[in-house]
Protein backbone atom coordinates (compact mmCIF):
# COMPACT_ATOMS: atom_id res chain seq x y z
CA UNK A 1 0.00 0.00 0.00
CA UNK A 2 0.99 3.39 -0.68
CA UNK A 3 0.24 6.23 1.95
CA UNK A 4 1.71 8.80 3.51
CA UNK A 5 3.23 9.00 6.86
CA UNK A 6 1.94 11.16 9.29
CA UNK A 7 4.58 12.54 11.84
CA UNK A 8 3.50 13.25 15.71
CA UNK A 9 4.96 16.26 17.55
CA UNK A 10 6.53 13.68 19.66
CA UNK A 11 7.92 12.01 16.91
CA UNK A 12 9.78 15.13 15.69
CA UNK A 13 11.15 15.62 19.22
CA UNK A 14 12.53 12.37 19.03
CA UNK A 15 14.05 13.05 16.21
CA UNK A 16 15.90 15.92 17.42
CA UNK A 17 19.63 15.03 18.29
CA UNK A 18 20.18 14.91 21.78
CA UNK A 19 23.04 16.76 23.58
CA UNK A 20 26.05 14.57 23.71
CA UNK A 21 30.01 14.92 24.32
CA UNK A 22 31.43 14.41 20.73
CA UNK A 23 31.22 10.11 20.05
CA UNK A 24 34.56 9.01 18.67
CA UNK A 25 33.36 8.09 15.34
CA UNK A 26 32.73 12.56 15.33
CA UNK A 27 35.99 13.28 16.14
CA UNK A 28 38.51 13.95 13.30
CA UNK A 29 42.12 13.07 13.65
CA UNK A 30 43.78 14.33 16.44
CA UNK A 31 45.08 18.26 15.23
CA UNK A 32 47.18 21.28 16.80
CA UNK A 33 45.74 24.31 17.77
CA UNK A 34 45.77 27.05 15.61
CA UNK A 35 48.03 30.11 15.78
CA UNK A 36 45.91 32.21 18.59
CA UNK A 37 47.91 35.54 18.33
CA UNK A 38 44.66 37.40 15.81
CA UNK A 39 42.18 35.77 17.75
CA UNK A 40 41.30 34.14 21.32
CA UNK A 41 41.20 30.97 22.95
CA UNK A 42 37.68 30.02 24.99
CA UNK A 43 37.11 26.87 27.05
CA UNK A 44 33.35 26.66 27.61
CA UNK A 45 32.26 26.45 31.24
CA UNK A 46 28.48 26.56 32.28
CA UNK A 47 27.71 28.46 35.22
CA UNK A 48 24.44 28.76 36.63
CA UNK A 49 22.50 31.97 35.60
CA UNK A 50 24.94 33.08 33.24
CA UNK A 51 23.94 33.79 28.98
CA UNK A 52 25.42 31.46 26.94
CA UNK A 53 28.09 33.74 25.16
CA UNK A 54 29.36 34.51 28.47
CA UNK A 55 30.25 31.00 29.90
CA UNK A 56 33.37 31.29 27.21
CA UNK A 57 35.75 31.93 29.29
CA UNK A 58 39.07 33.08 28.41
CA UNK A 59 42.39 30.41 27.87
CA UNK A 60 45.94 30.57 27.06
CA UNK A 61 47.36 28.23 24.63
CA UNK A 62 50.23 26.90 26.73
CA UNK A 63 47.32 26.37 29.82
CA UNK A 64 45.40 23.52 27.70
CA UNK A 65 46.91 20.56 29.07
CA UNK A 66 46.07 21.66 32.41
CA UNK A 67 42.27 22.05 31.36
CA UNK A 68 39.60 19.41 32.62
CA UNK A 69 39.32 16.16 30.36
CA UNK A 70 36.76 16.34 27.97
CA UNK A 71 36.93 20.49 27.24
CA UNK A 72 34.80 22.14 24.65
CA UNK A 73 37.44 24.92 23.45
CA UNK A 74 36.80 28.07 20.98
CA UNK A 75 39.08 29.82 18.92
CA UNK A 76 37.60 33.18 18.12
CA UNK A 77 38.21 36.77 17.78
CA UNK A 78 35.43 37.58 20.60
CA UNK A 79 33.10 35.78 22.36
CA UNK A 80 30.39 35.71 19.60
CA UNK A 81 30.11 33.00 16.93
CA UNK A 82 30.88 34.25 13.94
CA UNK A 83 33.40 32.53 11.82
CA UNK A 84 34.51 30.71 15.17
CA UNK A 85 36.57 27.28 14.81
CA UNK A 86 35.97 24.49 17.59
CA UNK A 87 37.62 21.68 19.52
CA UNK A 88 37.28 19.14 21.48
CA UNK A 89 40.49 18.74 24.32
CA UNK A 90 39.94 15.07 25.32
CA UNK A 91 43.13 12.24 26.53
CA UNK A 92 45.92 15.35 25.79
CA UNK A 93 44.47 15.37 22.35
CA UNK A 94 42.58 18.32 20.69
CA UNK A 95 40.14 17.13 17.70
CA UNK A 96 38.86 19.67 15.25
CA UNK A 97 34.95 19.90 15.57
CA UNK A 98 31.58 20.97 13.21
CA UNK A 99 29.70 23.89 15.13
CA UNK A 100 26.76 21.58 15.45
CA UNK A 101 28.56 18.98 17.02
CA UNK A 102 29.89 21.87 19.50
CA UNK A 103 26.57 23.19 20.20
CA UNK A 104 25.23 19.62 21.29
CA UNK A 105 28.17 19.69 23.06
CA UNK A 106 27.38 22.57 25.04
CA UNK A 107 24.11 21.56 26.05
CA UNK A 108 25.65 18.21 27.01
CA UNK A 109 28.11 20.37 29.14
CA UNK A 110 25.38 22.32 31.24
CA UNK A 111 23.09 19.30 31.78
CA UNK A 112 26.88 17.60 33.26
CA UNK A 113 26.93 20.72 35.46
CA UNK A 114 23.57 20.86 36.75
CA UNK A 115 23.34 24.70 34.90
CA UNK A 116 20.88 24.98 32.76
CA UNK A 117 20.49 27.88 29.98
CA UNK A 118 17.84 29.79 30.66
CA UNK A 119 15.41 30.99 27.52
CA UNK A 120 13.42 34.02 28.06
CA UNK A 121 9.80 32.75 27.04
CA UNK A 122 6.79 34.79 27.12
CA UNK A 123 3.92 32.11 27.19
CA UNK A 124 0.92 34.64 27.20
CA UNK A 125 2.28 36.39 24.28
CA UNK A 126 4.01 33.58 22.57
CA UNK A 127 7.29 35.39 22.14
CA UNK A 128 10.65 33.55 22.59
CA UNK A 129 13.57 35.53 22.75
CA UNK A 130 16.79 33.48 21.34
CA UNK A 131 19.09 36.39 21.16
CA UNK A 132 22.76 35.09 22.14
CA UNK A 133 21.20 31.75 22.22
CA UNK A 134 22.67 29.45 19.64
CA UNK A 135 21.19 26.15 18.83
CA UNK A 136 21.89 23.13 17.17
CA UNK A 137 20.62 23.81 13.06
CA UNK A 138 18.20 21.14 13.73
CA UNK A 139 16.45 22.42 16.45
CA UNK A 140 16.95 26.11 14.75
CA UNK A 141 14.87 24.79 12.06
CA UNK A 142 11.91 23.54 13.91
CA UNK A 143 11.75 26.16 16.23
CA UNK A 144 11.61 28.63 12.84
CA UNK A 145 8.98 26.35 11.48
CA UNK A 146 6.91 26.94 14.22
CA UNK A 147 7.32 30.39 14.74
CA UNK A 148 7.33 33.74 12.88
CA UNK A 149 9.97 36.97 13.41
CA UNK A 150 8.58 39.04 16.03
CA UNK A 151 10.31 42.28 15.56
CA UNK A 152 13.35 43.78 14.05
CA UNK A 153 15.02 40.80 15.35
CA UNK A 154 14.77 37.83 13.87
CA UNK A 155 16.13 36.16 17.14
CA UNK A 156 12.83 36.99 18.87
CA UNK A 157 9.92 34.74 17.54
CA UNK A 158 6.57 35.04 17.64
CA UNK A 159 4.77 31.35 18.36
CA UNK A 160 1.20 31.12 17.47
CA UNK A 161 -0.92 29.94 20.18
CA UNK A 162 -1.57 26.41 18.48
CA UNK A 163 2.54 25.84 18.35
CA UNK A 164 3.19 26.76 21.80
CA UNK A 165 2.90 23.36 23.68
CA UNK A 166 5.39 22.20 20.80
CA UNK A 167 8.29 24.24 21.87
CA UNK A 168 9.02 23.52 25.83
CA UNK A 169 9.87 19.79 24.76
CA UNK A 170 12.68 20.56 22.22
CA UNK A 171 13.75 22.90 24.89
CA UNK A 172 13.46 20.64 27.85
CA UNK A 173 15.40 17.79 25.21
CA UNK A 174 18.29 20.48 25.04
CA UNK A 175 17.78 21.13 29.00
CA UNK A 176 16.99 24.31 28.74
CA UNK A 177 14.76 26.21 31.45
CA UNK A 178 11.84 28.58 29.99
CA UNK A 179 11.91 31.25 32.53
Amino acid sequence: PIGIRLLTAEDLIHRLPSPQKPPKYVLRCPTTLPDSSNSGLFSYEPLPHIPQENRWQPVIVSQVSTLAERSLLKLSKDRHYQNDRYFWYEGSEVYDLDRDVAVLAMFDKDREKDSPLRVIWHTSEGRLDLRDIYLPLAYKSYLWQLSGKAEQNSRIRSVPAASRSLIEPAFQKLGCLLV
